[in-house]
Protein backbone atom coordinates (compact mmCIF):
# COMPACT_ATOMS: atom_id res chain seq x y z
CA UNK A 1 0.00 0.00 0.00
CA UNK A 2 2.82 2.39 0.80
CA UNK A 3 5.05 1.48 -2.14
CA UNK A 4 1.80 2.27 -4.14
CA UNK A 5 1.49 5.64 -2.78
CA UNK A 6 5.05 6.36 -3.11
CA UNK A 7 5.62 5.56 -6.44
CA UNK A 8 2.21 7.36 -7.86
CA UNK A 9 3.29 10.42 -5.76
CA UNK A 10 6.55 10.30 -7.31
CA UNK A 11 5.03 10.41 -10.78
CA UNK A 12 2.49 12.59 -10.34
CA UNK A 13 4.92 14.95 -8.98
CA UNK A 14 7.10 14.28 -12.59
CA UNK A 15 3.89 14.76 -14.91
CA UNK A 16 3.04 17.91 -12.88
CA UNK A 17 6.61 19.41 -13.49
CA UNK A 18 5.95 18.28 -17.24
CA UNK A 19 3.01 19.79 -17.57
CA UNK A 20 4.08 23.09 -15.87
CA UNK A 21 6.62 23.61 -17.78
CA UNK A 22 4.81 23.00 -20.83
CA UNK A 23 1.92 25.02 -19.80
CA UNK A 24 4.67 28.41 -19.37
CA UNK A 25 6.70 27.39 -22.83
CA UNK A 26 3.27 27.45 -24.74
CA UNK A 27 2.67 31.02 -23.35
CA UNK A 28 5.85 32.31 -23.36
CA UNK A 29 6.19 31.24 -26.91
CA UNK A 30 2.67 33.38 -27.53
CA UNK A 31 4.32 36.31 -25.52
CA UNK A 32 7.86 36.03 -27.57
CA UNK A 33 5.76 35.92 -30.88
CA UNK A 34 3.35 39.39 -29.57
CA UNK A 35 6.89 41.48 -28.67
CA UNK A 36 8.33 40.69 -32.04
CA UNK A 37 5.81 41.12 -34.02
CA UNK A 38 5.38 45.11 -32.02
CA UNK A 39 9.59 45.18 -32.36
CA UNK A 40 9.04 44.58 -36.38
CA UNK A 41 6.25 46.45 -36.78
CA UNK A 42 7.87 49.28 -35.30
CA UNK A 43 11.27 48.97 -37.21
CA UNK A 44 9.34 48.56 -40.77
CA UNK A 45 7.75 51.90 -39.84
CA UNK A 46 11.24 53.85 -39.06
CA UNK A 47 12.84 52.05 -42.14
CA UNK A 48 9.77 53.28 -44.58
CA UNK A 49 9.83 57.19 -43.32
CA UNK A 50 13.83 57.12 -43.63
CA UNK A 51 13.48 55.56 -47.36
CA UNK A 52 10.98 58.11 -48.21
CA UNK A 53 12.67 59.53 -51.45
CA UNK A 54 15.99 57.63 -51.66
CA UNK A 55 16.88 55.67 -54.56
CA UNK A 56 16.74 51.94 -54.63
CA UNK A 57 20.83 51.53 -54.24
CA UNK A 58 20.63 54.00 -51.07
CA UNK A 59 17.78 51.94 -49.58
CA UNK A 60 20.14 48.66 -50.30
CA UNK A 61 23.02 50.05 -48.74
CA UNK A 62 20.69 51.33 -46.09
CA UNK A 63 19.42 48.23 -45.45
CA UNK A 64 22.99 46.55 -45.49
CA UNK A 65 24.34 48.56 -42.60
CA UNK A 66 21.68 48.44 -40.48
CA UNK A 67 21.66 44.48 -40.85
CA UNK A 68 25.12 44.44 -39.65
CA UNK A 69 25.29 46.82 -36.72
CA UNK A 70 21.81 44.57 -35.41
CA UNK A 71 21.99 40.82 -36.00
CA UNK A 72 19.15 40.15 -33.82
CA UNK A 73 16.57 39.79 -37.68
CA UNK A 74 16.68 38.51 -40.53
CA UNK A 75 16.80 41.69 -43.10
CA UNK A 76 15.54 40.61 -46.79
CA UNK A 77 14.66 43.23 -49.81
CA UNK A 78 12.95 41.62 -52.63
CA UNK A 79 12.06 43.40 -55.93
CA UNK A 80 8.29 44.13 -56.93
CA UNK A 81 8.99 40.88 -59.25
CA UNK A 82 9.61 38.75 -56.13
CA UNK A 83 13.23 38.81 -57.13
CA UNK A 84 15.59 38.83 -54.21
CA UNK A 85 18.52 41.42 -54.40
CA UNK A 86 19.50 41.02 -50.55
CA UNK A 87 19.14 38.87 -47.53
CA UNK A 88 21.40 39.37 -44.52
CA UNK A 89 21.48 35.37 -44.11
CA UNK A 90 21.90 33.70 -47.31
CA UNK A 91 23.32 34.70 -50.59
CA UNK A 92 20.07 35.78 -52.65
CA UNK A 93 21.18 34.00 -55.31
CA UNK A 94 20.29 30.58 -53.33
CA UNK A 95 16.45 32.09 -52.60
CA UNK A 96 14.16 31.28 -55.36
CA UNK A 97 11.50 34.04 -56.21
CA UNK A 98 9.28 35.53 -52.89
CA UNK A 99 5.75 36.10 -55.16
CA UNK A 100 3.83 33.30 -52.96
CA UNK A 101 5.45 34.00 -49.77
CA UNK A 102 2.57 34.75 -47.44
CA UNK A 103 3.76 37.86 -45.85
CA UNK A 104 4.60 39.39 -49.38
CA UNK A 105 1.24 37.63 -51.03
CA UNK A 106 -1.10 40.11 -48.56
CA UNK A 107 0.55 42.96 -49.68
CA UNK A 108 -1.34 43.03 -52.92
CA UNK A 109 -4.69 43.79 -50.25
CA UNK A 110 -2.97 45.21 -46.61
CA UNK A 111 0.06 47.57 -45.87
CA UNK A 112 1.71 44.55 -44.39
CA UNK A 113 1.79 41.07 -44.47
CA UNK A 114 2.54 38.84 -41.57
CA UNK A 115 3.10 35.12 -41.48
CA UNK A 116 5.13 32.74 -39.26
CA UNK A 117 6.24 29.27 -40.29
CA UNK A 118 9.31 26.86 -40.49
CA UNK A 119 12.08 28.12 -42.76
CA UNK A 120 13.80 25.21 -44.69
CA UNK A 121 16.43 27.48 -45.59
CA UNK A 122 17.89 28.03 -42.10
CA UNK A 123 15.83 25.35 -40.19
CA UNK A 124 14.40 27.16 -37.42
CA UNK A 125 10.45 29.15 -36.72
CA UNK A 126 10.55 32.45 -37.86
CA UNK A 127 8.23 35.36 -37.64
CA UNK A 128 7.92 37.15 -40.87
CA UNK A 129 6.91 41.09 -41.60
CA UNK A 130 6.79 42.79 -44.90
CA UNK A 131 6.30 46.38 -46.16
CA UNK A 132 6.54 48.08 -49.67
CA UNK A 133 9.27 50.46 -48.85
CA UNK A 134 9.07 52.14 -52.37
CA UNK A 135 6.98 51.54 -55.98
CA UNK A 136 9.75 48.82 -56.81
CA UNK A 137 10.86 47.44 -53.62
CA UNK A 138 9.91 45.25 -50.40
CA UNK A 139 11.49 45.32 -47.16
CA UNK A 140 11.09 41.93 -45.16
CA UNK A 141 12.54 41.48 -41.19
CA UNK A 142 11.92 38.26 -39.49
CA UNK A 143 12.84 36.99 -36.47
CA UNK A 144 13.58 33.47 -34.97
CA UNK A 145 11.10 32.27 -32.25
CA UNK A 146 12.28 29.37 -30.02
CA UNK A 147 9.45 26.63 -30.80
CA UNK A 148 7.44 25.22 -26.90
CA UNK A 149 9.46 22.45 -27.88
CA UNK A 150 12.56 23.51 -28.74
CA UNK A 151 12.16 25.28 -25.12
CA UNK A 152 11.31 22.61 -23.52
CA UNK A 153 13.81 20.38 -24.76
CA UNK A 154 16.57 22.94 -23.76
CA UNK A 155 15.24 22.68 -20.01
CA UNK A 156 14.52 18.71 -19.66
CA UNK A 157 18.17 18.32 -17.99
CA UNK A 158 17.15 20.70 -15.36
CA UNK A 159 13.91 18.82 -15.07
CA UNK A 160 15.44 15.66 -14.41
CA UNK A 161 17.38 17.04 -11.94
CA UNK A 162 14.77 18.72 -9.87
CA UNK A 163 12.57 15.77 -10.56
CA UNK A 164 15.46 13.51 -8.69
CA UNK A 165 15.66 15.74 -5.78
CA UNK A 166 11.62 16.35 -5.62
CA UNK A 167 11.33 12.11 -5.62
CA UNK A 168 14.10 11.70 -2.54
CA UNK A 169 12.29 14.49 -0.07
CA UNK A 170 8.89 13.17 -1.22
CA UNK A 171 9.65 9.73 -0.54
CA UNK A 172 11.56 10.15 2.53
CA UNK A 173 8.94 12.59 4.43
CA UNK A 174 5.76 10.62 2.69
CA UNK A 175 7.07 7.18 3.83
CA UNK A 176 6.96 8.07 7.54
CA UNK A 177 3.62 10.32 7.38
CA UNK A 178 2.08 6.98 5.87
CA UNK A 179 3.91 4.81 8.94
CA UNK A 180 2.72 7.30 11.52
CA UNK A 181 -0.53 8.44 10.24
CA UNK A 182 -1.87 4.52 9.58
CA UNK A 183 -0.74 3.85 13.59
CA UNK A 184 -2.52 6.97 14.56
CA UNK A 185 -5.44 6.29 12.51
CA UNK A 186 -5.82 2.65 13.12
CA UNK A 187 -6.00 3.49 17.24
CA UNK A 188 -8.20 6.48 16.99
CA UNK A 189 -10.48 4.36 15.05
CA UNK A 190 -10.53 1.48 17.99
CA UNK A 191 -11.01 3.81 20.51
CA UNK A 192 -13.94 5.23 18.56
CA UNK A 193 -15.59 1.62 18.13
CA UNK A 194 -15.09 0.52 21.37
CA UNK A 195 -17.24 4.42 22.22
CA UNK A 196 -20.17 3.56 20.02
CA UNK A 197 -20.12 -0.17 21.20
CA UNK A 198 -20.47 0.96 24.66
CA UNK A 199 -23.33 3.40 23.75
CA UNK A 200 -25.43 0.61 21.79
CA UNK A 201 -24.78 1.72 18.59
CA UNK A 202 -27.15 -0.32 16.16
CA UNK A 203 -25.31 -2.23 12.94
CA UNK A 204 -27.36 -3.86 9.64
CA UNK A 205 -26.76 -7.76 9.97
CA UNK A 206 -27.94 -8.27 7.08
CA UNK A 207 -25.04 -5.90 5.31
CA UNK A 208 -22.99 -7.83 2.81
CA UNK A 209 -19.89 -8.68 3.42
CA UNK A 210 -17.02 -6.56 2.36
CA UNK A 211 -14.39 -8.59 0.19
CA UNK A 212 -11.14 -8.51 2.73
CA UNK A 213 -8.90 -9.79 -0.22
CA UNK A 214 -9.42 -6.38 -2.12
CA UNK A 215 -7.73 -4.34 0.73
CA UNK A 216 -3.54 -4.64 1.40
CA UNK A 217 -3.50 -6.47 4.84
CA UNK A 218 -2.41 -3.49 6.67
CA UNK A 219 -5.44 -1.09 6.18
CA UNK A 220 -8.03 -4.47 6.52
CA UNK A 221 -8.38 -3.18 10.38
CA UNK A 222 -9.33 0.13 9.36
CA UNK A 223 -11.35 -1.29 6.67
CA UNK A 224 -13.46 -2.80 9.88
CA UNK A 225 -14.06 -0.29 11.70
CA UNK A 226 -15.30 2.07 9.65
CA UNK A 227 -17.68 -0.13 8.40
CA UNK A 228 -19.07 0.08 11.85
CA UNK A 229 -18.67 3.71 12.33
CA UNK A 230 -20.36 4.17 8.82
CA UNK A 231 -23.54 2.29 9.64
CA UNK A 232 -23.66 3.80 13.09
CA UNK A 233 -22.78 7.85 11.70
CA UNK A 234 -25.28 7.06 8.68
CA UNK A 235 -28.27 6.27 10.82
CA UNK A 236 -28.23 9.09 13.66
CA UNK A 237 -27.27 11.36 10.73
CA UNK A 238 -30.51 10.32 9.22
CA UNK A 239 -32.31 10.77 12.90
CA UNK A 240 -30.67 14.17 13.23
CA UNK A 241 -31.78 15.26 9.48
CA UNK A 242 -35.63 14.17 10.35
CA UNK A 243 -35.65 15.92 13.28
CA UNK A 244 -33.77 19.17 11.41
CA UNK A 245 -36.80 18.78 9.03
CA UNK A 246 -39.32 18.57 11.66
CA UNK A 247 -38.31 21.49 13.65
CA UNK A 248 -38.19 23.13 10.95
CA UNK A 249 -41.52 22.72 9.32
CA UNK A 250 -42.67 23.54 12.97
CA UNK A 251 -41.09 26.60 12.90
CA UNK A 252 -41.97 27.77 9.90
CA UNK A 253 -45.56 27.14 10.02
CA UNK A 254 -46.14 28.73 13.31
CA UNK A 255 -47.77 32.19 12.82
CA UNK A 256 -45.68 33.41 16.13
CA UNK A 257 -42.40 34.58 15.67
CA UNK A 258 -39.80 32.66 17.31
CA UNK A 259 -35.65 34.18 17.87
CA UNK A 260 -32.84 32.61 19.13
CA UNK A 261 -30.07 34.24 20.34
CA UNK A 262 -27.12 33.72 21.79
CA UNK A 263 -24.65 35.12 25.56
CA UNK A 264 -24.35 38.23 23.38
CA UNK A 265 -27.83 38.77 22.00
CA UNK A 266 -26.47 37.88 18.73
CA UNK A 267 -29.22 36.30 16.24
CA UNK A 268 -28.34 32.86 15.74
CA UNK A 269 -31.58 31.55 14.48
CA UNK A 270 -35.41 32.61 13.38
CA UNK A 271 -38.16 31.64 11.34
CA UNK A 272 -40.13 33.37 9.05
CA UNK A 273 -42.83 34.48 11.37
CA UNK A 274 -40.37 36.61 13.55
CA UNK A 275 -39.27 38.06 9.93
CA UNK A 276 -42.52 39.40 9.01
CA UNK A 277 -43.31 39.96 11.99
CA UNK A 278 -40.29 42.63 13.07
CA UNK A 279 -40.29 43.29 9.46
CA UNK A 280 -36.30 43.20 9.23
CA UNK A 281 -35.55 41.73 6.22
CA UNK A 282 -34.61 37.86 5.31
CA UNK A 283 -33.61 34.89 7.36
CA UNK A 284 -30.13 34.83 5.84
CA UNK A 285 -29.32 38.96 6.50
CA UNK A 286 -29.93 39.02 10.04
CA UNK A 287 -28.12 35.93 11.82
CA UNK A 288 -24.81 36.84 13.30
CA UNK A 289 -26.41 40.67 14.03
CA UNK A 290 -27.49 41.84 17.32
CA UNK A 291 -31.02 41.90 17.67
CA UNK A 292 -31.22 45.96 18.76
CA UNK A 293 -28.84 45.96 15.29
CA UNK A 294 -31.91 44.95 13.52
CA UNK A 295 -34.65 46.11 15.41
CA UNK A 296 -34.49 49.09 18.40
CA UNK A 297 -37.04 49.26 20.57
CA UNK A 298 -36.47 50.83 24.41
CA UNK A 299 -38.90 48.08 25.63
CA UNK A 300 -36.91 45.47 24.14
CA UNK A 301 -33.71 46.39 25.41
CA UNK A 302 -34.85 46.85 29.00
CA UNK A 303 -36.60 43.53 28.50
CA UNK A 304 -32.74 42.00 27.62
CA UNK A 305 -30.84 43.75 30.20
CA UNK A 306 -33.39 43.58 33.42
CA UNK A 307 -36.14 40.87 34.32
CA UNK A 308 -38.95 42.04 32.49
CA UNK A 309 -39.35 39.07 30.48
CA UNK A 310 -43.42 40.18 28.92
CA UNK A 311 -44.18 43.09 27.27
CA UNK A 312 -46.61 44.64 24.73
CA UNK A 313 -44.31 46.66 21.91
CA UNK A 314 -46.42 49.06 19.13
CA UNK A 315 -44.03 48.68 15.86
CA UNK A 316 -46.26 50.95 14.32
CA UNK A 317 -49.72 52.30 14.37
CA UNK A 318 -52.38 49.26 15.15
CA UNK A 319 -49.51 47.02 14.40
CA UNK A 320 -49.10 45.61 18.60
CA UNK A 321 -46.93 42.60 19.18
CA UNK A 322 -46.71 40.78 23.19
CA UNK A 323 -42.75 39.68 23.62
CA UNK A 324 -41.59 36.49 25.69
CA UNK A 325 -37.32 35.95 26.32
CA UNK A 326 -36.45 33.26 28.52
CA UNK A 327 -32.95 32.31 29.13
CA UNK A 328 -31.23 28.88 27.79
CA UNK A 329 -29.08 27.84 30.45
CA UNK A 330 -26.68 24.35 29.93
CA UNK A 331 -26.73 21.78 32.17
CA UNK A 332 -24.02 23.81 34.85
CA UNK A 333 -26.47 26.23 35.07
CA UNK A 334 -24.65 29.08 32.53
CA UNK A 335 -26.33 31.50 30.45
CA UNK A 336 -25.91 30.71 26.97
CA UNK A 337 -28.55 32.75 24.87
CA UNK A 338 -32.22 33.48 24.91
CA UNK A 339 -35.29 32.63 23.27
CA UNK A 340 -37.37 35.59 21.93
CA UNK A 341 -41.25 34.58 21.25
CA UNK A 342 -43.46 36.88 19.52
CA UNK A 343 -47.04 36.98 19.42
CA UNK A 344 -49.05 39.11 17.50
CA UNK A 345 -51.94 40.72 19.75
CA UNK A 346 -52.71 43.39 17.40
CA UNK A 347 -56.28 42.37 16.94
CA UNK A 348 -57.06 41.53 20.51
CA UNK A 349 -55.56 45.17 21.26
CA UNK A 350 -57.31 46.76 19.39
CA UNK A 351 -60.22 45.08 20.01
CA UNK A 352 -60.39 45.48 23.69
CA UNK A 353 -59.20 49.52 22.93
CA UNK A 354 -62.00 49.89 20.37
CA UNK A 355 -64.37 47.99 22.79
CA UNK A 356 -63.36 50.99 25.56
CA UNK A 357 -63.10 53.99 23.01
CA UNK A 358 -66.99 52.49 22.17
CA UNK A 359 -68.00 52.40 25.58
CA UNK A 360 -67.27 55.99 26.39
CA UNK A 361 -68.65 57.33 23.13
CA UNK A 362 -71.71 55.63 23.76
CA UNK A 363 -72.28 57.31 26.70
CA UNK A 364 -71.13 60.82 25.66
CA UNK A 365 -73.11 60.90 23.04
CA UNK A 366 -76.27 59.07 25.02
CA UNK A 367 -75.96 61.47 27.61
CA UNK A 368 -76.22 64.80 25.22
CA UNK A 369 -79.48 64.43 24.22
CA UNK A 370 -80.68 63.10 27.81
CA UNK A 371 -79.26 66.21 29.34
CA UNK A 372 -81.17 67.94 26.77
CA UNK A 373 -84.33 66.24 27.27
CA UNK A 374 -84.27 65.88 31.42
CA UNK A 375 -83.71 69.65 31.28
CA UNK A 376 -86.24 71.24 29.35
CA UNK A 377 -88.64 68.54 30.71
CA UNK A 378 -87.62 69.35 34.16
CA UNK A 379 -88.70 73.01 33.32
CA UNK A 380 -92.12 72.52 32.18
CA UNK A 381 -92.44 70.38 34.99
CA UNK A 382 -91.73 72.78 37.64
CA UNK A 383 -93.69 75.22 36.10
CA UNK A 384 -90.70 77.63 34.75
CA UNK A 385 -91.96 77.89 31.14
CA UNK A 386 -94.55 79.43 29.53
CA UNK A 387 -96.70 78.68 26.86
CA UNK A 388 -94.82 79.63 24.00
CA UNK A 389 -91.42 78.21 25.89
CA UNK A 390 -92.98 75.30 25.97
CA UNK A 391 -94.24 74.50 22.89
CA UNK A 392 -90.55 75.21 21.89
CA UNK A 393 -89.19 73.33 24.98
CA UNK A 394 -91.13 70.21 23.06
CA UNK A 395 -89.82 70.25 19.71
CA UNK A 396 -86.49 69.65 21.08
CA UNK A 397 -87.45 67.65 23.29
CA UNK A 398 -88.91 65.60 20.34
CA UNK A 399 -85.67 66.22 18.02
CA UNK A 400 -83.53 65.19 21.28
CA UNK A 401 -85.64 61.70 21.45
CA UNK A 402 -86.10 60.95 18.06
CA UNK A 403 -81.97 61.03 17.97
CA UNK A 404 -81.53 59.34 20.90
CA UNK A 405 -83.92 56.68 19.41
CA UNK A 406 -82.04 56.84 15.82
CA UNK A 407 -78.60 56.12 17.61
CA UNK A 408 -79.72 53.83 19.87
CA UNK A 409 -81.33 52.30 16.23
CA UNK A 410 -78.30 52.45 15.21
CA UNK A 411 -76.25 50.90 17.68
CA UNK A 412 -78.42 47.89 17.42
CA UNK A 413 -77.45 47.32 14.30
CA UNK A 414 -74.08 47.67 14.62
CA UNK A 415 -74.03 45.28 17.61
CA UNK A 416 -76.06 42.93 15.24
CA UNK A 417 -73.51 42.93 12.21
CA UNK A 418 -70.58 42.35 14.93
CA UNK A 419 -72.84 39.03 15.96
CA UNK A 420 -73.13 38.29 12.26
CA UNK A 421 -76.97 38.50 12.77
CA UNK A 422 -78.35 35.73 10.54
CA UNK A 423 -81.33 37.85 8.53
CA UNK A 424 -78.08 40.78 7.34
CA UNK A 425 -76.02 37.56 6.00
CA UNK A 426 -79.13 36.34 3.57
CA UNK A 427 -78.87 36.19 -0.05
CA UNK A 428 -81.38 37.28 -2.26
CA UNK A 429 -82.01 38.73 -5.74
CA UNK A 430 -81.60 42.27 -5.78
CA UNK A 431 -82.40 44.77 -7.80
CA UNK A 432 -80.34 47.80 -7.32
CA UNK A 433 -82.10 50.05 -9.91
CA UNK A 434 -85.37 49.19 -7.70
CA UNK A 435 -83.28 49.73 -4.42
CA UNK A 436 -81.75 52.97 -5.51
CA UNK A 437 -85.34 54.19 -6.97
CA UNK A 438 -86.86 53.34 -3.47
CA UNK A 439 -84.19 55.08 -1.19
CA UNK A 440 -83.78 57.83 -3.06
CA UNK A 441 -88.08 58.24 -2.98
CA UNK A 442 -87.77 57.69 0.98
CA UNK A 443 -85.24 60.76 1.01
CA UNK A 444 -87.10 62.79 -1.46
CA UNK A 445 -88.52 65.19 1.56
CA UNK A 446 -84.89 65.31 3.33
CA UNK A 447 -83.48 66.86 0.04
CA UNK A 448 -86.50 69.03 -0.80
CA UNK A 449 -86.20 71.15 2.22
CA UNK A 450 -82.34 71.91 0.99
CA UNK A 451 -83.40 72.55 -1.99
CA UNK A 452 -80.82 69.54 -2.88
CA UNK A 453 -81.18 67.71 -6.74
CA UNK A 454 -80.72 64.13 -6.93
CA UNK A 455 -79.74 62.96 -10.24
CA UNK A 456 -79.23 60.08 -11.73
CA UNK A 457 -79.89 57.45 -14.51
CA UNK A 458 -79.07 53.38 -15.81
CA UNK A 459 -78.12 52.17 -19.37
CA UNK A 460 -79.33 49.17 -17.70
CA UNK A 461 -81.22 46.92 -14.98
CA UNK A 462 -78.81 45.58 -12.95
CA UNK A 463 -79.19 42.24 -10.45
CA UNK A 464 -77.63 40.51 -8.45
CA UNK A 465 -77.22 38.00 -5.58
CA UNK A 466 -76.53 39.89 -2.20
CA UNK A 467 -77.94 40.76 0.98
CA UNK A 468 -80.61 43.17 0.16
CA UNK A 469 -80.79 44.34 4.18
CA UNK A 470 -77.17 45.48 4.08
CA UNK A 471 -77.04 47.08 0.44
CA UNK A 472 -80.28 49.14 2.16
CA UNK A 473 -78.25 50.35 4.77
CA UNK A 474 -74.98 51.50 2.84
CA UNK A 475 -77.13 53.37 0.24
CA UNK A 476 -79.51 55.18 2.80
CA UNK A 477 -76.67 56.37 4.91
CA UNK A 478 -74.62 57.49 1.90
CA UNK A 479 -77.51 59.47 0.54
CA UNK A 480 -78.60 60.48 3.54
CA UNK A 481 -75.33 62.20 4.10
CA UNK A 482 -74.92 63.48 0.81
CA UNK A 483 -77.62 65.59 1.37
CA UNK A 484 -77.21 66.13 5.19
CA UNK A 485 -73.75 67.84 4.48
CA UNK A 486 -74.62 69.49 0.70
CA UNK A 487 -75.59 73.01 0.72
CA UNK A 488 -78.26 74.37 -0.06
CA UNK A 489 -79.55 74.07 -4.13
CA UNK A 490 -76.60 71.69 -4.01
CA UNK A 491 -76.79 68.61 -6.53
CA UNK A 492 -76.21 65.02 -6.03
CA UNK A 493 -75.09 62.63 -8.70
CA UNK A 494 -75.57 58.73 -8.88
CA UNK A 495 -73.73 56.60 -11.62
CA UNK A 496 -74.19 52.89 -11.64
CA UNK A 497 -71.60 50.64 -13.82
CA UNK A 498 -70.77 46.70 -14.27
CA UNK A 499 -66.65 46.54 -14.01
CA UNK A 500 -65.17 42.99 -14.94
CA UNK A 501 -66.13 40.95 -11.33
CA UNK A 502 -67.89 44.04 -9.80
CA UNK A 503 -70.74 46.78 -10.14
CA UNK A 504 -70.01 50.14 -9.20
CA UNK A 505 -71.72 52.27 -7.53
CA UNK A 506 -70.80 56.32 -7.45
CA UNK A 507 -72.37 58.88 -5.47
CA UNK A 508 -71.07 62.79 -6.05
CA UNK A 509 -71.84 65.31 -3.89
CA UNK A 510 -71.49 69.33 -3.88
CA UNK A 511 -71.44 69.65 -0.32
CA UNK A 512 -68.93 70.91 2.30
CA UNK A 513 -66.38 67.81 1.63
CA UNK A 514 -63.83 66.63 4.50
CA UNK A 515 -60.61 67.72 5.56
CA UNK A 516 -57.62 65.28 3.95
CA UNK A 517 -56.11 64.44 7.73
CA UNK A 518 -59.77 63.54 8.64
CA UNK A 519 -60.37 60.73 5.84
CA UNK A 520 -58.33 58.17 7.41
CA UNK A 521 -61.22 58.10 10.36
CA UNK A 522 -64.50 58.31 8.80
CA UNK A 523 -65.55 55.16 9.51
CA UNK A 524 -64.57 55.47 12.99
CA UNK A 525 -67.56 54.61 15.36
CA UNK A 526 -68.79 58.44 16.80
CA UNK A 527 -65.88 60.00 15.08
CA UNK A 528 -67.30 63.42 13.65
CA UNK A 529 -65.19 65.38 10.87
CA UNK A 530 -65.93 68.71 13.09
CA UNK A 531 -68.18 70.61 15.56
CA UNK A 532 -69.69 72.39 12.66
CA UNK A 533 -71.22 69.55 10.97
CA UNK A 534 -72.87 68.36 14.15
CA UNK A 535 -73.91 71.52 14.62
CA UNK A 536 -75.60 71.79 11.41
CA UNK A 537 -77.59 68.49 11.88
CA UNK A 538 -78.32 67.76 15.15
CA UNK A 539 -79.68 64.28 13.68
CA UNK A 540 -75.95 63.10 13.15
CA UNK A 541 -75.10 60.32 15.40
CA UNK A 542 -71.22 59.04 14.36
CA UNK A 543 -72.54 55.82 13.10
CA UNK A 544 -73.84 56.37 9.53
CA UNK A 545 -70.14 56.00 7.90
CA UNK A 546 -69.15 52.90 10.70
CA UNK A 547 -72.54 51.13 9.64
CA UNK A 548 -71.87 51.21 6.15
CA UNK A 549 -67.90 50.24 6.58
CA UNK A 550 -69.39 46.75 8.22
CA UNK A 551 -71.72 46.28 5.98
CA UNK A 552 -69.56 46.58 3.20
CA UNK A 553 -66.94 44.14 4.96
CA UNK A 554 -69.96 41.54 5.35
CA UNK A 555 -70.52 41.55 1.77
CA UNK A 556 -66.54 41.51 0.13
CA UNK A 557 -67.80 44.97 -1.14
CA UNK A 558 -64.93 47.92 -1.00
CA UNK A 559 -65.57 51.51 -0.24
CA UNK A 560 -63.70 54.26 -1.22
CA UNK A 561 -64.09 58.18 -0.48
CA UNK A 562 -62.33 61.13 -1.96
CA UNK A 563 -63.15 64.37 -0.62
CA UNK A 564 -62.09 67.94 -1.06
CA UNK A 565 -63.25 70.66 1.24
CA UNK A 566 -66.13 72.77 0.30
CA UNK A 567 -66.06 71.30 -3.21
CA UNK A 568 -67.76 68.37 -2.29
CA UNK A 569 -67.17 64.45 -1.88
CA UNK A 570 -66.97 60.91 -3.82
CA UNK A 571 -68.15 57.81 -2.19
CA UNK A 572 -67.24 54.71 -4.37
CA UNK A 573 -68.78 51.45 -3.89
CA UNK A 574 -67.82 48.30 -5.32
CA UNK A 575 -69.95 45.44 -4.72
CA UNK A 576 -68.96 41.96 -6.04
CA UNK A 577 -70.95 39.68 -8.35
CA UNK A 578 -70.94 36.03 -7.83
Amino acid sequence: MKSKILSNTIFIIFIAIIVSLGVFSFFQHGENSEKASKDINQLLTILVDESGGKSDEEILEKIKYISKIDNRYRYTLIKKDGVVIYDSNISPSKMDNHLTREEIAQLKSKKIGRSKRYSKSLGEEYQYMAVYINDNLMLRISVELNSPVSMVLSALTIVFIITIIATCISFLFISRLLDSSFERVEAVAKRMNVKTMDNGGLFDEDEEKYDEEKYDEEIRPLINIIRNQNQEISFHIKMLKDKIIEMNEILNNMKEGLVILDESDRIVSTNESAIKLLKIGELKGVEGRKILDVFYDERLEKMLCEEHRISIINTESDVYLKMYISNVNDSEGINRGKIVFIEDVSMTYLDEKYRREFSTNVSHELKTPLTSINGYAEMIYLGLASDEDIKSFSKIIYNQGNRLLNMIDDIIKLSKMDEDYKPYKEKTKVNLNETIDRIVDMLIPQANDKKVNIEYSFDEVIIIDGMKILIDEIMQNILSNAIKYNVVGGSINIEMARKEKMVEICVKDTGVGIDKEDLSRIFERFYKVDKARTKRDSSSTGLGLAIVKHASEMMGAKVHVDSEKNVGTKVVIDIPIE
